[in-house]
């Protein structure tokens, strides 16, 4: 995004500022999806908005294209739950995106999310001082605390619990692959 974007504390300002681009379009009257945990979590970081160092119109390009990714990721989602084609969800660099706590994934058994150890301590305090509960998942959400860069993830995530043979949803960054 910019190399203006700095960290403060526990979490990356480009989390922050994905979650407020998600904040803002759920607080729209004609929103395309709601993530009622995205103002909170902007809220808990401290950052101020106004420091990510973004113009005017870079903020309004990344702004649909958090929208329109988060739109997509969540409509494929959903429809491949309910044909039944995943029984397991893999966030890779989740940062602050909620999709496996706000979604009904019918069949859907568990879901891992994957990113830096600090950014989860960041994010559990976030959800366990949120006013609000979000509506979704029935379905164990499980942090796995990895470098992506720099550890070997995919032995992390077995160790989770993750089961390769079973069918699969990955979202990465903005792509969403399905492996079975």
């Amino acid at each position: 995004m910019s190399e203006e974007i700095q960290s403060e504390g526990d979490i990356s300002a480009t989390a922050v500022a994905v979650a407020h681009f998600r904040a803002l379009e759920t607080g729209r009257d004609d929103r395309l999806f709601s993530d009622p945990l995205a103002a909170h979590f902007v809220d808990a970081s401290g950052l101020p908005i106004g420091s990510i160092g973004l113009s005017d119109v870079t903020a309004s390009r990344v702004y649909e294209s958090v929208v329109t990714r988060t739109k997509f990721l969540d409509d494929a989602l959903r429809e491949a739950a309910a044909s039944g084609a995943v029984k397991q969800l893999v966030v890779l660099g989740a940062g602050l995106d909620t999709r496996a706590r706000r979604l009904v994934l019918p069949g859907v058994e568990s879901a891992y999310e994957l990113d830096l150890p600090h950014l989860f301590s960041f994010k559990r305090r976030a959800l366990d001082s949120a006013p609000t509960t979000p509506i979704g998942a029935a379905f164990p959400v499980i942090d796995v605390a990895a470098d992506l860069l720099a550890d070997d993830w995919g032995t992390h995530l077995v160790a989770a619990g993750f089961d390769a043979k079973l069918p699969t949803a990955w979202v990465v960054g903005s792509l969403h692959l399905l492996h079975d």
